[in-house]
């Protein structure tokens, strides 16, 4: 069909849409055309006028609520990705008194991203919006109404089905928890079957909406893909193919992986589409997936034949868009047959002079290793994957690797690269790049329309730099150099080796999937493989790592700037460096403390945010003159030193012995991984601080939930209660504040306790009461108002909140005896500090900002003398007599007895380490600090 008859038709379909939204024309009446019209991609517009017309007619009275709901539920199961098919079906249900069915749809409703009718004026029901909205309020506070869990029980199967397929969608249905997520797997196998047809309709529904508008697809997508592919059911293959186009990263690579296995089992069926749809001019942008999926097929007559044909056909592009050309050569060097081998030999002869030098060296180092490498997954594997296997998390790091196929490693390709570029990229340039057309060649060179390529990414990173998360431009260099070896490290015969060196980080932590909770300092598990494996790794075809390869390869033809940073970074040595000396905005002074020498480097951006005596784990390297920082920085607090060592002297010992490594400087440079993931444990194993209550309990977000029969007598004795504040209503929530009383306080300060006890107490009368000058006269005498909790009634439901579990339990007793025979306790919810510490935790250890916190608004109000004099006064009295004292890092022995002897002077030098290196933070920061220098004279005790 041409152009003009696709822009009519489209145009006729709106004429019909608004013919029917107004009532100028009957629904049946058109419908037929209205289907044709619209085809496959533009059904919902459909479907949205059909509901549209239900409603009318269930208003009318001409069907009922029953008859209703059946067509909104064949509508939802039809296009499960819009919303607005269970916004029906929640009104329906409601009418129908399916309480439960009512709140799962609306709540389904909500949980639907990116629907059509949001487009489009449907006329949107402003009843049902608050009915619905009305509906969702009336759920407790402590119960989350998005949750399949609550629907597993007593609801429709119809929305149990569908809100499972939502949470396998948004990759919500794998908890942490080993026994729950256990739990969550076995129920989704056992309804598998009935689930099958609506993953379908599902992943078909969420590529026809992206066509109609691009948008971020959802989390799960990648699952989603897989539990399809494992239906092997050849009504999949039109969505599959549509994959292609629509999908990148993991979604896209599993496509592959799903076309493969449906071709294993179809072999003819989908080998000739495949090859019709790598035959079609409009689909050139999105060949190379579909020349992956034909080379695992290759054992399929014909499709052998077909790849040779298509590489003898080539026609090379512009620099850096020979993507397809790779393609092809590793789908007819993986078969290994001999006229593949020759097909691409020839290739390459007829088209060196037009390849760029990576899509030549790409080859000839396939030709070279062919025989003995294995490049991608084999079929044979991919069939043995069942449904359990990608619904369990956390997802294996192992089992990624081994689906990798060629579409998924150029995939993370690109995906690195514009992370690396977003150090160098300003609002401004991100902005401009987004203007370019969505149907244009994506400026990296990828050879993919802008909208199946950067487009997706550029926009994330916008919101990132409109966050300010704008990285360093003085990276610039490295970033580029970088980029170029992960592109040197897609050689076959290098990229065979990451299974191996996979298992090799992996196999120390004990499990197959990298930690995406572990970040320390900004750097996670995968951050660090990805630079050990460039940087550190011996390959085992050379015994050198990637980096020195490359500077041997391509080094010659780097200007002389650039050669000079590779040949640091490929001679830089990994280590835990000890900062010595600093130079505000210039550079460092750094100890290897395993090699035991020093090295000056240029640094300006550390230089201003590190202090002497902070301890570092990075490498360092010589470029041209001076030395550098290179890669990945992590800060490492003083009191993980000693672990260290000691953990460092045991591995590199075992090494030695097992033949492994000759020294220490061979265990640093190639087996750095596990110095870090030392460090990664000591950071996640160190006890979290405890925060306390005014009476020294551990602070723990508690909530008791209680059923009100009477909601305006519970109100009324609550308001009653000589230390409860009623706050008023807002939002149909009734709040009060429990201010504690001397009483209960007395009570809770009593018995053993976790913490110290406040000195401060309570005020000793009810503040609820209180005129300004009562107050003040309270806090005069050193009282403080302090709450026991706070307390919602909402309806027949009153929650009460509080921040320890004593305090739940008084608040809880007196609850009922306030409210006898109107409350009845229903349930606690408890949070301890592991979950509210949670991320806040975790990113502790950031690198330090250059400003840190100054002199607090009291102090700075005092004059410099007094404030010098009341510290110098408190710093005398902490560590006057720290020479003299028995400390039990030295044995028992004062800083002066362990003198005496070699190993007594190096213990003792660490510890006025760690107290200069605080007091060098503090005066960064604008604090008073103690002058250590004179422990260190009296005992003639110098750092060596």
């Amino acid at each position: 069909m041409v152009v003009e008859d696709k822009v009519g038709r489209l145009e006729r379909l709106r004429e019909l849409v608004r013919a029917v939204d107004s009532g100028e024309l009957d629904l049946e009446d058109c419908r037929e055309e209205l289907e044709e019209l619209a085809e496959d991609r533009y059904a919902p517009v459909v479907s949205l006028l059909l509901l549209h017309d239900v409603r009318r007619r269930y208003e009318a009275g001409e069907i009922d609520a029953s008859a209703a709901l059946s067509i909104a539920q064949e509508q939802a199961d039809r296009f499960p990705a819009l919303s607005v098919s269970f916004l029906n079906c929640a009104l329906y249900s409601l009418a129908l008194e399916r309480g439960l069915d009512a709140l799962g749809y609306a709540a389904l409703s909500r949980l639907k991203a990116g629907s059509l009718e949001g487009e489009v004026d449907f006329h949107k029901v402003p009843e049902w919006e608050k009915l619905l909205q009305t509906l969702l309020e009336r759920l407790p506070d402590n119960e989350e109404p998005f949750s399949a869990r609550n629907y597993l029980e007593g609801a429709d199967e119809h929305l149990k089905d569908h809100f499972l397929a939502q949470q396998i969608t948004d990759d919500l249905v794998c908890p942490e928890d080993e026994e729950e997520r256990g739990e969550w797997t076995s129920f989704i196998l056992g309804r598998l079957d009935r689930l099958s047809p609506l993953l379908v309709s599902m992943l078909d529904d969420l590529l026809r909406l992206n066509f109609i508008k691009p948008r971020e697809l959802p989390k799960g997508m990648d699952v989603l893909i897989r539990l399809v592919g494992c239906l092997e059911s050849l009504e999949t293959l039109p969505t599959l193919l549509t994959c292609l186009g629509a999908c990148v990263g993991d979604p896209l690579n599993e496509a592959v992986l799903a076309l493969a296995r449906l071709g294993r089992r179809y072999p003819e069926e989908v080998s000739s589409r495949l090859r019709e749809f790598a035959e079609k001019e409009e689909n050139h942008e999105v060949l190379p997936p579909a020349v992956d999926a034909l080379g695992l097929l290759w054992e399929i007559p014909g499709n052998l034949d077909f790849l040779q044909g298509m590489l003898a056909r080539y026609e090379a592009g512009p620099e850096g868009e020979n993507h397809l050309f790779r393609f092809l050569v590793h789908a007819l060097l993986s078969s290994g047959e001999p006229a593949a081998v020759r097909a691409v030999v020839a290739a390459l002869e007829d088209h060196r002079r037009e390849l760029d030098p990576e899509s030549i060296s790409f080859a000839e180092d396939y030709l070279e290793h062919y025989r003995d490498i294995r490049l991608g997954p084999r079929l044979d594997e991919i069939l043995e994957d069942k449904p359990e296997d990608f619904l369990g998390r956390p997802r294996s790091g192992l089992l990624r690797e081994r689906r990798r196929t060629l579409t998924l490693m150029r995939e993370d390709v690109l995906a690195r690269g514009l992370e690396r570029e977003a150090a160098m990229l300003s609002l401004d340039m991100v902005e401009f790049l987004l203007r370019k057309g969505r149907n244009e060649p994506c400026p990296c060179g990828s050879g993919l329309k802008f909208k199946k390529c950067c487009r997706p990414r550029l926009e994330e990173l916008r919101e990132s730099l409109r966050k300010g998360e704008e990285g360093s431009r003085q990276r610039k260099p490295f970033t580029w150099l970088m980029d170029k070896l992960v592109r040197y490290s897609m050689k076959p015969s290098i990229q065979a080796e990451r299974m191996a060196a996979l298992q090799e980080f992996l196999e120390p932590l004990g499990r197959s999937w990298f930690d995406e909770e572990a970040v320390y300092a900004g750097v996670s598990e995968e951050d660090f493989f990805e630079e050990w494996f460039l940087l550190s790794r011996p390959l085992k075809r050379s015994g050198k790592a990637v980096v020195q390869e490359m500077l041997e390869a391509e080094g010659r033809e780097l200007e002389p700037s650039l050669k000079a940073l590779l040949q640091g970074l490929a001679s830089s040595r990994f280590s835990v460096f000890e900062v010595r000396e600093v130079v505000p905005g210039s550079e460092l002074l750094l100890r290897d403390m395993f090699r035991g020498e020093d090295v000056r480097v240029r640094e300006r951006t550390a230089s201003r945010l590190l202090v002497k005596w902070d301890l570092l784990v990075t490498r360092v390297g010589r470029v041209g003159d001076h030395h550098e920082m290179m890669g990945l920085t992590l800060p490492v607090p003083r009191h993980y030193l000693e672990k260290l060592e000691a953990f460092v002297e045991r591995s590199c010992g075992e090494h030695q012995r097992e033949g492994r490594v000759r020294d220490m400087d061979e265990f640093l440079q190639t087996r750095g991984h596990l110095l870090f993931q030392q460090v990664m444990h000591l950071y996640l194993t160190e006890p979290r601080p405890l925060g306390i209550t005014p009476e020294g309990d551990e602070f723990t977000l508690c909530t008791a939930t209680f059923d009100i029969s009477d909601a305006e007598e519970a109100a009324r004795r609550l308001a009653a209660h000589p230390y409860i504040q009623d706050e008023g209503t807002k939002k149909g929530i009734r709040s009060f504040s429990w201010f504690l009383s001397r009483e209960l306080e007395d009570e809770l300060r009593r018995g053993d306790h976790v913490g110290p006890q406040d000195g401060a107490r309570t005020f000793s009368a009810s503040p609820k009461e209180m005129a300004e000058d009562q107050v003040h006269a309270e806090a005069k005498r050193g009282n403080v108002m302090r709450c026991l909790g706070f307390l919602e009634l909402r309806g027949k439901r009153l929650v009460f909140r509080t921040q320890s579990l004593p305090r739940l339990e008084v608040g809880k007793r007196e609850l009922l005896t306030v409210l006898d025979g109107v409350a009845v306790h229903r349930a606690d919810s408890i949070e301890d500090q592991e979950a509210l510490l949670g991320k806040a935790w975790r990113g502790r250890n950031a690198m330090p900002d250059a400003e840190g916190p100054r002199l607090s608004q009291a102090e700075g109000s005092l004059p410099p003398e007094v404030l010098e004099k009341a510290y110098a006064e408190i710093f005398e009295r902490t560590y006057g007599n720290w020479l003299d004292e028995p400390l039990p890092y030295l044995g028992g022995r004062t800083p002066r007895e362990a003198a005496k002897t070699d190993e007594g002077r190096r213990l003792v030098d660490r510890l006025p380490k760690d107290y200069e290196n605080r007091a060098e933070r503090d005066r960064g920061a604008g604090k008073p600090a103690y002058d250590f220098s004179r422990f260190r004279q009296e005992l003639d005790v110098w750092p060596e």
